[in-house]
């Protein structure tokens, strides 16, 4: 009796240990992160910024993003949009990336969505 016992709670426990395992297809992009397409988006990543003394988020936002590896880690690169809420940003124009393993959130928009999205910005700040 003791024996089957041990034996359905070893069953139990592996079956519970295989179904926290990532899939395949989830293990696979979490390797390679550059299967993701945002071919035509707009995309916003809200990046880690913290360090030790301070939790720090700010946000990116790229046209023509993609994920691409440089030295061995993957990065999400582009041009870096304008940010609708400053007025002066100079890294608007810009080729940028930030390291995918920083990356908390990322927002994919058609241009329509973005658009509308600067709109609801400028109603906000009152531009």
């Amino acid at each position: 009796m003791a024996r089957s016992s041990l034996l359905v709670t070893g069953a139990l426990l592996s079956i519970v240990a295989l179904g926290s395992l990532p899939s395949a297809a989830e293990e696979g992009q979490a390797e390679d992160p550059s299967a993701i397409s945002f071919e035509g988006k707009i995309v916003m990543v809200i990046v880690d910024r913290s360090n030790a003394l301070e939790k720090r988020e700010t946000s990116e936002i790229f046209k023509e993003a993609a994920i691409r590896k440089v030295g061995g880690r993957y990065f999400i690169t582009g041009i870096a949009y304008p940010r609708p809420d400053e007025q002066n940003d100079w890294r608007g124009g810009a080729e940028a990336g930030v390291a995918w393993d920083h990356v908390h959130q990322y927002y994919a928009y058609t241009p329509e969505q973005f658009k509308k999205l600067e709109e609801s910005w400028a109603q906000h700040t009152g531009e």
